[in-house]
Protein backbone atom coordinates (compact mmCIF):
# COMPACT_ATOMS: atom_id res chain seq x y z
CA UNK A 1 0.00 0.00 0.00
CA UNK A 2 1.40 3.41 -1.22
CA UNK A 3 1.25 5.67 2.03
CA UNK A 4 1.15 8.75 0.10
CA UNK A 5 -2.22 7.89 -2.17
CA UNK A 6 -3.73 5.01 -0.04
CA UNK A 7 -3.90 2.70 -2.83
CA UNK A 8 -2.37 -0.61 -3.20
CA UNK A 9 0.62 -0.43 -5.55
CA UNK A 10 -0.52 -1.81 -9.07
CA UNK A 11 2.16 -3.22 -10.96
CA UNK A 12 1.83 -3.42 -14.91
CA UNK A 13 2.31 -6.53 -17.12
CA UNK A 14 5.36 -6.09 -19.59
CA UNK A 15 3.46 -6.74 -21.91
CA UNK A 16 1.39 -3.83 -21.34
CA UNK A 17 3.97 -1.44 -20.69
CA UNK A 18 5.47 -2.12 -23.94
CA UNK A 19 2.21 -1.42 -25.82
CA UNK A 20 1.97 1.56 -24.58
CA UNK A 21 4.96 2.33 -25.32
CA UNK A 22 4.66 1.43 -28.61
CA UNK A 23 1.41 3.50 -29.11
CA UNK A 24 3.14 6.49 -27.79
CA UNK A 25 6.31 6.40 -30.16
CA UNK A 26 3.50 5.39 -33.10
CA UNK A 27 1.13 8.59 -32.13
CA UNK A 28 4.38 10.48 -31.69
CA UNK A 29 5.72 9.27 -35.14
CA UNK A 30 2.23 9.97 -36.29
CA UNK A 31 2.36 13.40 -35.89
CA UNK A 32 5.33 14.11 -37.71
CA UNK A 33 4.35 12.19 -40.42
CA UNK A 34 0.76 14.16 -40.58
CA UNK A 35 3.07 17.80 -40.09
CA UNK A 36 5.37 16.65 -43.22
CA UNK A 37 2.00 15.33 -45.11
CA UNK A 38 0.58 18.93 -44.32
CA UNK A 39 3.66 20.50 -45.79
CA UNK A 40 3.77 18.83 -48.85
CA UNK A 41 0.37 19.02 -49.97
CA UNK A 42 -0.32 23.23 -49.07
CA UNK A 43 -3.48 23.54 -51.59
CA UNK A 44 -2.58 27.34 -50.64
CA UNK A 45 1.04 26.76 -52.17
CA UNK A 46 0.19 24.77 -54.88
CA UNK A 47 -1.97 27.25 -55.91
CA UNK A 48 0.13 30.00 -55.88
CA UNK A 49 2.95 28.25 -58.43
CA UNK A 50 0.08 26.89 -60.77
CA UNK A 51 -1.23 30.27 -60.83
CA UNK A 52 2.32 31.94 -61.05
CA UNK A 53 3.36 29.36 -64.16
CA UNK A 54 -0.16 30.52 -65.92
CA UNK A 55 0.19 34.09 -65.38
CA UNK A 56 3.26 33.43 -67.02
CA UNK A 57 2.12 31.15 -69.81
CA UNK A 58 -1.11 33.30 -70.69
CA UNK A 59 1.77 37.02 -70.23
CA UNK A 60 3.11 35.34 -73.35
CA UNK A 61 0.14 34.17 -75.45
CA UNK A 62 -1.12 36.25 -78.52
CA UNK A 63 -4.91 36.85 -77.84
CA UNK A 64 -5.77 38.71 -80.77
CA UNK A 65 -4.37 35.36 -82.64
CA UNK A 66 -5.82 33.26 -80.46
CA UNK A 67 -9.68 35.18 -81.02
CA UNK A 68 -9.11 35.34 -84.90
CA UNK A 69 -8.08 31.69 -85.28
CA UNK A 70 -10.17 28.92 -85.59
CA UNK A 71 -9.49 25.82 -83.99
CA UNK A 72 -9.07 22.16 -85.71
CA UNK A 73 -11.99 20.13 -84.32
CA UNK A 74 -9.49 16.81 -83.94
CA UNK A 75 -7.65 19.05 -81.88
CA UNK A 76 -9.95 20.21 -79.56
CA UNK A 77 -11.54 16.42 -79.56
CA UNK A 78 -7.99 15.10 -78.83
CA UNK A 79 -8.10 17.42 -75.87
CA UNK A 80 -11.17 16.32 -74.85
CA UNK A 81 -9.68 12.51 -75.50
CA UNK A 82 -6.76 13.27 -72.88
CA UNK A 83 -8.89 15.00 -70.22
CA UNK A 84 -11.41 11.99 -70.49
CA UNK A 85 -8.18 9.88 -70.28
CA UNK A 86 -6.89 11.05 -66.97
CA UNK A 87 -10.58 11.44 -65.51
CA UNK A 88 -10.41 7.85 -66.15
CA UNK A 89 -7.26 7.18 -65.06
CA UNK A 90 -7.34 8.91 -61.64
CA UNK A 91 -11.30 7.40 -60.97
CA UNK A 92 -9.85 3.95 -61.65
CA UNK A 93 -6.79 4.33 -58.91
CA UNK A 94 -8.74 6.19 -56.52
CA UNK A 95 -10.93 3.76 -56.50
CA UNK A 96 -8.71 0.81 -56.30
CA UNK A 97 -7.40 2.99 -53.11
CA UNK A 98 -10.40 3.26 -51.40
CA UNK A 99 -10.96 -0.37 -52.07
CA UNK A 100 -7.74 -1.30 -50.00
CA UNK A 101 -8.36 1.14 -47.58
CA UNK A 102 -11.90 -0.33 -46.91
CA UNK A 103 -10.73 -3.91 -46.89
CA UNK A 104 -7.87 -3.58 -44.75
CA UNK A 105 -10.11 -1.15 -42.03
CA UNK A 106 -12.48 -4.52 -41.90
CA UNK A 107 -9.74 -6.63 -41.48
CA UNK A 108 -8.26 -4.49 -38.97
CA UNK A 109 -11.74 -4.40 -37.20
CA UNK A 110 -11.41 -8.01 -37.28
CA UNK A 111 -8.24 -8.78 -35.89
CA UNK A 112 -8.85 -6.34 -32.66
CA UNK A 113 -11.99 -8.64 -32.15
CA UNK A 114 -9.75 -11.71 -31.63
CA UNK A 115 -7.12 -9.89 -29.55
CA UNK A 116 -8.39 -11.60 -26.93
CA UNK A 117 -7.36 -14.80 -25.50
CA UNK A 118 -8.43 -17.21 -23.04
CA UNK A 119 -6.49 -17.30 -19.47
CA UNK A 120 -5.01 -14.23 -20.16
CA UNK A 121 -4.82 -11.48 -17.63
CA UNK A 122 -6.60 -8.24 -18.13
CA UNK A 123 -3.62 -6.15 -19.05
CA UNK A 124 -2.27 -9.18 -21.76
CA UNK A 125 -5.23 -8.43 -23.25
CA UNK A 126 -5.13 -4.51 -23.15
CA UNK A 127 -1.61 -4.95 -24.66
CA UNK A 128 -3.14 -7.42 -27.18
CA UNK A 129 -5.63 -4.91 -28.07
CA UNK A 130 -3.34 -2.30 -28.04
CA UNK A 131 -0.85 -4.07 -30.49
CA UNK A 132 -3.77 -5.06 -32.68
CA UNK A 133 -4.96 -1.71 -33.01
CA UNK A 134 -1.85 -0.18 -33.69
CA UNK A 135 -1.20 -2.64 -36.62
CA UNK A 136 -4.33 -1.84 -38.11
CA UNK A 137 -3.95 2.04 -37.70
CA UNK A 138 0.03 1.25 -39.61
CA UNK A 139 -1.55 -0.18 -42.29
CA UNK A 140 -4.39 2.09 -42.58
CA UNK A 141 -1.83 5.18 -42.12
CA UNK A 142 0.38 3.55 -45.10
CA UNK A 143 -2.82 3.49 -47.02
CA UNK A 144 -3.25 6.95 -46.12
CA UNK A 145 0.14 8.13 -47.08
CA UNK A 146 -0.42 6.30 -50.75
CA UNK A 147 -3.65 8.20 -51.01
CA UNK A 148 -1.81 11.61 -50.67
CA UNK A 149 1.25 10.61 -53.14
CA UNK A 150 -1.92 9.12 -55.45
CA UNK A 151 -3.35 12.61 -55.24
CA UNK A 152 0.19 14.13 -56.19
CA UNK A 153 -0.29 12.23 -59.10
CA UNK A 154 -3.03 13.44 -60.18
CA UNK A 155 -2.90 16.89 -59.58
CA UNK A 156 0.01 16.81 -61.55
CA UNK A 157 -1.26 14.86 -64.31
CA UNK A 158 -4.25 17.49 -64.57
CA UNK A 159 -1.89 20.37 -64.58
CA UNK A 160 0.29 18.51 -67.53
CA UNK A 161 -3.43 18.21 -69.28
CA UNK A 162 -4.31 21.77 -68.85
CA UNK A 163 -0.84 23.13 -69.97
CA UNK A 164 -1.01 20.39 -73.05
CA UNK A 165 -4.45 21.65 -74.10
CA UNK A 166 -2.99 25.62 -73.62
CA UNK A 167 -0.22 24.80 -76.09
CA UNK A 168 -2.05 23.35 -78.62
CA UNK A 169 -4.84 25.15 -78.76
CA UNK A 170 -3.36 28.59 -78.14
CA UNK A 171 -1.38 30.71 -80.87
CA UNK A 172 2.73 31.04 -80.74
CA UNK A 173 3.96 34.05 -80.85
Amino acid sequence: MNALTQMPDLSMDKDLKAALERANQVMKTSMEEMNLLKNAFNPMQTFVQINEQFMQFFSKTDWMGFFSQKNDPANIQSCMTDFLDVQSTSFKKLTESQQKLLIDSVKDISDSMTAFKAGASPQQNLAAVINKNLDGFEQIQKDVNAQASLMGSIQTAYVAWLQSTLEKTLPKK
